[in-house]
């Protein structure tokens, strides 16, 4: 599988990182529900979600890593 990987730098504590991650994962599964399966999305520990969906038949799996100063969203890709 190969990475695909966004870094987004930031200005915010780690907890307001976290919650605005976490309103993107709700959003995300409210406005993709017809074509995405499944957003799967656990916090592994305080910096690291694992993600997980499905799409036109493919499994994409991922890690959100929150980092000092940048998020870091990595999206393994099929093939």
């Amino acid at each position: 599988m190969k990475p695909l990987e966004v870094r987004i730098p930031h200005r915010l504590p780690p907890s307001e990182v976290r919650r605005r991650v976490d309103d993107a994962v709700t959003r995300a599964r409210t406005q993709h529900a017809d074509t995405v399966g499944a957003i799967e999305a656990t916090w592994e520990t305080d910096e690291r979600m694992r993600i997980g969906f499905a799409t036109l038949g493919m499994q994409f799996d991922g890690t959100v890593d929150v980092m000092q100063e940048e998020l870091r969203v990595t999206v393994f890709l099929p093939g």
